[in-house]
């Protein structure tokens, strides 16, 4: 068995330049619809991932009540002071509360990829944004200055948005902006914001004293629901608080999932695709070699037995290196057993022979057994059914099958050869290891759709019958052409 595995792996290898095109096609097929699904799931982690920093379990946001975004938030500077005295904010050494009111604005700017102009977020902030947005610092120039026209922007808006270096002046509107820094803020989403004063951002966009958001540092992230509950019942609010981490979560939600659902959809498609280009490469391949497939056939790899001598090889090393293991017995049933061992030692077969005798020879050591079921004993190898621990023996009329059991039978059990012959359906004579002294039963009564598909014909009967033997004939060979389909 062995020597044939390798003849025909050589011969595989030795091949490959003769069919390099076609499986490099189907590699190639297969890597693409693999690549291109973990790309665009790969821009969905990302989206996530980036959202993800940007939550902190101590910072809180809090927007007007009905709103989703804060584009569409807004209130007062007198909401602000209420909120900024509720229970559950932190405060700084000076008793200040940490707390951050907000004004967001889109202006337009281009990029560098394109050229064309897109949105980007011009967010108004106060002093103590800074120490609720602790995780910011400055890597380029320097920060702000509150009270100027200054803007610091984000690392990621500065590597994507023309003209965003340090020392640059931009005009937007009626207002001229000097960019004086480069800030980090752990990969969060504010890195693709500009912030500015909010109390000059106010007068350059007409807002006069309004806010759209409040960032709030809770003392701890236990605070939450007192502060919620203290701001959702207070009168004088109509405010929504939530963690930022809630909040930037929702606001990805419908984008990763139009990702992911198109991902999968390209994904399912190419997927059709590459399988059906393996599939006709394969044929092709097979095709293409059936010189090489008769000629193996020719030398005897029969398709039979060399499966069932791979599976018989499997289940004995799988009982040899599992001898530490709790033992779980191995029965192997081989119907039709004279064709795996037949009594000639030149028929084909070699390998599928050699392994069920070891088994049959030594398996009962490692816990695996042979069930040989057969209805020519006498073509059986004598070795392996010398091997045979318990017989179960039905109606045999040929002598030479008879003889085979007799010489396979214990002495105690030989005066049952002479009833062998007369045995009706369903009886048998067992002995051996199975039984404590040899004996004849009878099987139990299985239903007609349970049994075998093995009753003879009732030919006087079915010769009496006629009519449609046209048909017959026409779907039988349909189905001999279908392959049974």
């Amino acid at each position: 068995m062995l020597s044939q595995i390798i003849a025909v792996t050589g011969v595989n290898i030795r091949s490959i330049p003769a069919r390099l095109g076609s499986s490099t096609v189907a590699v190639i097929g297969i890597a693409g619809v693999v690549l291109v699904f973990v790309a665009v799931l790969s821009i969905a982690e990302g989206v996530n991932a980036t959202m993800k920093a940007s939550g902190d379990p101590n910072l809180v946001l809090i927007l007007r009540a009905g709103s989703d975004t804060e584009m569409t938030s807004g209130f007062g500077g007198d909401s602000v002071r209420v909120i900024q005295d509720a229970p559950g904010i932190a405060r700084d050494e000076s008793g200040t509360p940490l707390t951050s009111p907000e004004l967001f604005v889109v202006v337009d700017h281009p990029l560098k990829r394109s050229g064309s102009a897109a949105n980007v977020p011009l967010r108004g902030v106060s002093p103590e944004a800074f120490k609720v947005h602790n995780r910011l610092k400055i890597v380029d120039g320097r920060n702000l200055e509150f009270g100027k026209n200054e803007i610091i922007a984000g690392r990621a808006a500065a590597s994507q948005f023309v003209n965003l270096n340090v020392g640059t002046t931009l005009k937007w509107g009626e207002s001229t902006w000097t960019l004086v820094g480069i800030f980090d803020d752990g990969g969060s989403v504010s890195e693709s914001e500009l912030w500015c004063d909010v109390k000059v951002l106010q007068p350059a966009y007409r807002r006069g004293n309004s806010y759209q958001s409040v960032y709030a540092r809770i003392t701890s992230p236990d605070s939450y629901q007192q502060l919620k509950d203290s701001l959702t019942s207070n009168p004088q609010l109509t405010v929504t608080p939530m963690r930022a981490s809630e909040y930037y979560g929702s606001q990805t939600e419908v984008l990763q999932g139009i990702i992911r659902t198109i991902g999968g959809i390209i994904a399912v498609l190419m997927g059709i695709g590459a399988v059906f280009g393996a599939v006709i490469t394969m044929y092709t391949a097979v095709a293409s070699r059936t010189r090489e497939i008769a000629t193996l056939r020719a030398l005897g790899f029969g398709s039979i037995p060399v499966v069932v001598s791979v599976l018989a090889r499997m289940v004995f090393d799988y009982a040899i290196w599992s001898r530490t293991e709790a033992q779980r017995p191995i029965l192997l049933v081989c119907e039709e057993a004279h064709r795996y061992v037949p009594k000639d030692d030149q028929a084909t077969g070699q390998a599928v022979r050699k392994i069920l005798e070891r088994i049959a020879k030594e398996g009962r050591k490692y816990g695996v057994s042979l069930g040989l079921i057969t209805q020519r004993p006498s073509d059986l190898a004598e070795g392996v059914l010398s091997q045979c621990g318990t017989i179960i023996s039905m109606r045999l009329n040929n002598d030479r099958d008879q003889a085979c059991v007799r010489a396979a039978m214990p002495e105690g059990a030989r005066g049952f050869l002479d009833a062998i012959p007369a045995l009706r359906n369903r009886e048998c004579i067992v002995c051996g290891e199975g039984v404590a002294i040899p004996i004849r039963v009878r099987f139990d009564d299985l239903e007609p759709e349970k049994r075998p598909a093995s009753s003879d014909p009732s030919f006087a009967r079915l010769w009496r019958e006629t009519g449609d033997e046209a048909g017959i004939i026409q779907r039988t060979i349909k189905r001999w052409r279908g392959h049974g389909r």
